[in-house]
């Protein structure tokens, strides 16, 4: 692996305009996935195929729109899977029957369980 440049640092996420080219080297600075995770999912098709740089070349990149719209993707299907958490949460809450629930705040005798006689 090479050793990274001082000014080989990618663009920040905030500043990543649609137009801009973004290398496939650089994707786990913006997608957060490892690059054999990168492949898989690319395979899979949950990731936008990248294209390449030149037509004799290796490199391979995406636009800034398809990361972004990547991470929106992603961002509302973390948003619905919140809310079908928070709906299955509060509906897998069933009420305490109120006669158990008065039982709970009495006093309840206990008692010891014994053998039974074996005068057989």
């Amino acid at each position: 692996m090479t050793k990274k440049k001082e000014g080989d640092t990618p663009t920040p996420l905030s500043e990543l305009s649609r137009d801009q080219i973004v290398r496939k080297k650089d994707g786990p600075f913006y997608l957060g996935y490892r690059p054999s995770a990168q492949e898989k999912l690319i395979e899979a098709g949950e990731l936008p195929m990248p294209f390449p740089l030149s037509e004799n070349g290796r490199a391979l990149a995406w636009t800034g729109g398809q990361i972004l719209d990547h991470i929106t993707k992603m961002k509302e299907l973390a948003a619905t899977r919140a809310a079908e958490r928070a709906a299955e949460r509060a509906n897998a809450r069933t009420p305490q029957p109120a006669a158990l629930a008065a039982a709970q705040h009495k006093k309840v005798k206990k008692v010891k369980l014994r053998r039974p006689n074996s005068d057989v």
